[in-house]
C-alpha cells in the first residue's frame, strides 16, 4: 500500500537529519555570501526552505510512483481472482461447454484444448449439459474431482444417455488436469415421497388447494441448486406461505436413489446422490379442512 507524501516527506527529512558527514562538504565562504548561507538553509525550520522544496517535490514523484505500483498490483490481483483455471468452478464451468459430436482442437501456445466453431447455432445446441456440479471427494473409494451432469427437457431434468456420457467423459479427459482423477456420471433423479398432512381454510375448493400444493412442492424442488440438499423445514416454509394452508405437518419422507430398492428417511434434511429429486407418484397429501 502506498505512503501518503506526507509519510514520504517525513520520511526523507528524518533520514536526511542522520547525515552529519553532510555539512562537511558545505565550502568554507564567508557566512555573507550565497555559499555560507547553505548551513543555514539546510537547517531551516522554513517551509519554503529550498531544500525542503525540493523534499516535497520528490515525495510527490515518489508518492505517484508508489501508487502506479499499487494499480499494477490491484489490476495483476484481479486478473489472478478471474482465472478459475484448476478449481472446481473451472470443472464445472468447462463441463457446460461440452459440445457433442464437436471434435476439440488443441492450442500450442495455450497448450489447452478448445472448439473450433463455438459461436454458431449447430454449437450451442450441442450443449447439452444444463446443471453440473464439481466437489473433492476424501474416501476410501475415491479420492479426486467428481463431476455431476444433468441436460434439461423442459423444466424436468434427466441424465444424459450412455452415449453422451462416454463422450463427456473422453472431454474432461482431454481438459482435466494431469495426476488429477475426475470421476464422471449422470444419474436419473433421486425419488422423492412423502406423507404431508395440510390444514386449510375449508371456505376454498379441496382440488385448488392439492393444485397449488403440488406446485408448490414442484417449484422448491427446482429451486434447489444442483447438487444441493432438500431441507424439512424449508419444504414446510414453502407450504405455510401458501395463504389458504394453516398448519402442516411431515408425517414421512423419503427419498430412493437410482437402481436402488431402498427407501431412506430423512433426517434434518436429504442429499441427493444424482443431484436432484423427482416426486415418487405414490406420495400422499392428505387435507383437512378447518
Amino acid at each position: 500500500m502506498s505512503r501518503s507524501i506526507k509519510e514520504i516527506y517525513n520520511a526523507i527529512v528524518n533520514e536526511k537529519q542522520t547525515f552529519s558527514e553532510l555539512n562537511s562538504l558545505l565550502p568554507d565562504y564567508p557566512s555573507d555570501t550565497a555559499f555560507g548561507s547553505l548551513l543555514a538553509d539546510l537547517s531551516s525550520n522554513s517551509k519554503v526552505a529550498i531544500w525542503r522544496l525540493w523534499v516535497f517535490i520528490t515525495a510527490v514523484a515518489i508518492y505517484y510512483h508508489e501508487r502506479i505500483f499499487d494499480k499494477h498490483k490491484e489490476e495483476v490481483q484481479d486478473i489472478a481472482n478471474s482465472m478459475q483455471v484448476g478449481k472446481l468452478e473451472w470443472y464445472a464451468s468447462e463441463s457446460r461447454k461440452f459440445q457433442l459430436g464437436f471434435p476439440l482442437a488443441f492450442n500450442n501456445t495455450t497448450f489447452r484444448y478448445y472448439y473450433l466453431d463455438s459461436t454458431s447455432e449447430d454449437a450451442v445446441n450441442a450443449r447439452i449439459i444444463n446443471r453440473v456440479s464439481a466437489r473433492e471427494v476424501f474416501s476410501t473409494n475415491f479420492t479426486g474431482i467428481r463431476i455431476k451432469v444433468a441436460k434439461s427437457i423442459g423444466v424436468d431434468l434427466n441424465a444424459i444417455s450412455e452415449d453422451e456420457l462416454e463422450a463427456f467423459k473422453f472431454y474432461i479427459q482431454r481438459i482435466a488436469f494431469a495426476g488429477i482423477p475426475v470421476d464422471v456420471w449422470s444419474k436419473e433423479a433421486d425419488k422423492l415421497k412423502y406423507n404431508i398432512r395440510i390444514w386449510f381454510d375449508g371456505v376454498l375448493p379441496e382440488n385448488d388447494i392439492l393444485t397449488a400444493i403440488q406446485q408448490a412442492i414442484n417449484s422448491y424442488l427446482i429451486a434447489i441448486p444442483f447438487d444441493g440438499m432438500l431441507y424439512r423445514n424449508k419444504l414446510i416454509d414453502t407450504l405455510q406461505e401458501l395463504t389458504p394452508v394453516r398448519d402442516v405437518e411431515i408425517v414421512s419422507l423419503q427419498s430412493q436413489r437410482a437402481n436402488s430398492v431402498l427407501w431412506i428417511d430423512a433426517g434434518r434434511f436429504i442429499e441427493p446422490e444424482s443431484g436432484y429429486f423427482k416426486t415418487d407418484p405414490t406420495s400422499i397429501i392428505q387435507l383437512i379442512a378447518e
